[in-house]
């Protein structure tokens, strides 16, 4: 089998047929032959093994001819980009010269999606239209459709979103007409991450993380089926829907390639939400250490970590840890690169929302509130609706129905927990409301009781609290944890 047949079976990406073909070689073959090792790497990649894969493309192009070398570096560069490895991708690229014209759009759109992922808007679009142009005119589907998914990934990550969408979506359906399962997937998930990170549309998300659970399902790629239903279960999660979350996490774990997952970051998040909806935040806090622990971690993901940490530590009503951590949330969600993947912009959003949520429930509500910047919170939503005794659900948007059942579930076990100095429920209410330098008939007013029944309560609250006055009446109260 030619390099080029092999290249041929390999970016269709259907197992059966990479083994098939991988098959007709001896075993000397498989360890030396460029056309086999390619079909070594991708059936590794295709049985979600991509480190594997990509260390039989590295050894191949050491070996390789001029020709076969440039459709090794065509298949191996992608695997570099998705795990970050961007230096090393654009050696290899740079390291090619005279490229046959069968590969010249391929590179083309790789050159554009590593631009893009650089930063570099302008020379990604400038690769991105030569691509397009070159594929197209070529009478080659699974090529025109391979270049219009790269394209769209760099579309994606310039930010322009329509064009990653029209782009995508072409590239799927040209692929499952094809029969190039694998790179539907692929190119699903573009559309997946637009739908559910910009629309903010959990129907459509949910729509296109289906497809590549399906066209995983259908090329025999078991990590496209465990990526779409992990995609699958962060919907779940994140939109507070329980039961639909447990039958997708059943199905990952009846696979055995699901040790992997369970790393994942979305599906750990996953856990944590639904264990703090049980109100298991012991569980919870001790998968979010060992989360946040993990080295790869990006600022964004170690924000939202430290932001659930301090909501697990409200409903202990753990006073150090909830500031500790909300300290940390606040300093990380500062932080920021441009240009910004979506999916951390979106992460930042909600580790600064569920930090300030966090301060809020613990007392400390100026902090929680004067951190619901425009920036994070530009409509005011959340500084409406989170309150002391937690969050409305109802005004709560869809995507972040499962965050707002966490806060609900600890500010109930934090009302439990949290130390009421032999205070009534009116008196704590009362309390409430000092610290604002309200005069008592204010808080008359504001709570439909008489003066004298304020001024009755708030000598009450002196005499339990042991002290003379306002100012040492909420330091007092902030000392035993009591909001105030």
């Amino acid at each position: 089998m030619t390099i080029e047949s092999a290249y041929a079976v390999a970016t269709r990406g259907l197992l059966a047929e990479v083994q098939q073909s991988l098959d007709q070689f001896t075993p000397s073959q498989r360890m030396r032959d460029p056309a086999a090792l390619s079909l070594r790497a991708m059936r590794a990649v295709l049985l979600g093994d991509v480190p594997t894969g990509i260390a039989v493309l590295h050894r191949a192009t050491e070996h390789a001819n001029l020709t076969a070398r440039q459709y090794l570096v065509d298949l191996l560069v992608p695997l570099l980009v998705a795990t970050d490895q961007l230096d090393a991708a654009q050696r290899f690229l740079d390291a090619e010269h005279d490229v046959c014209d069968d590969l010249s759009a391929a590179y083309l759109s790789a050159r554009s999606v590593l631009a893009s992922r650089r930063g570099d808007d302008l020379a990604s679009s400038e690769f991105a239209a030569e691509a397009v142009a070159a594929a197209r005119q070529l009478d080659e589907p699974g090529m025109v459709a391979r270049v219009l998914q790269r394209v769209a990934l760099a579309a994606y990550y310039r930010e322009d979103y329509t064009t990653a969408q029209e782009l995508a979506l072409e590239a799927a359906r040209t692929f499952e007409r094809i029969g190039a399962f694998r790179h539907a997937g692929v190119a699903y998930s573009i559309l997946y991450a637009v739908a559910y990170g910009v629309m903010g549309s959990p129907d459509v998300a949910r729509l296109y993380a289906s497809r590549m659970t399906t066209n995983g399902q259908r090329a025999g790629d078991a990590s496209m089926q465990h990526m779409g239903l992990v995609a699958q279960m962060d919907i779940a999660a994140e939109g507070g829907d329980q039961k639909r979350l447990g039958s997708l996490r059943a199905r990952l774990l009846a696979n055995p390639l699901t040790e992997q997952y369970r790393e994942r970051f979305p599906f750990v998040l996953a856990e944590v939400l639904s264990s703090c909806w049980a109100q298991r935040f012991d569980a919870a806090h001790a998968m979010l250490v060992h989360l946040r622990a993990s080295g790869d971690r990006s600022v964004p993901d170690r924000a939202l970590c430290d932001a659930l940490l301090a909501l697990c530590a409200v409903a202990a009503w753990n006073i150090d840890d909830v500031r500790k951590h909300v300290r940390s949330a606040f300093a990380k969600t500062a932080e920021h690169v441009h240009p910004e993947p979506l999916y951390d912009a979106r992460r930042r959003r909600i580790a600064r929302i569920l930090a300030a949520a966090a301060s809020i429930l613990s007392g400390d509500a100026a902090r929680g509130y004067r951190a619901l910047s425009h920036r994070f919170d530009p409509n005011g939503l959340f500084a409406r609706i989170i309150t002391a005794d937690g969050i409305d659900e109802g005004q709560t948007p869809e995507l972040m129905l499962g965050y707002a059942r966490m806060v609900n579930s600890v500010a109930a076990a934090a009302s439990s927990s949290r130390p009421k100095a032999g205070l009534t429920r009116a008196e704590l209410q009362i309390l409430r409301a000092l610290p604002s330098g309200t005069t008592i008939n204010r808080i008359a007013s504001d709570f439909g009781k008489s003066p004298k029944t304020v001024e009755r309560q708030v000598q009450s609250i002196y005499g339990k609290l042991q002290v003379s006055n306002r100012a040492q009446a909420v330091q007092r109260a902030r000392e035993l944890g009591i909001y105030a």
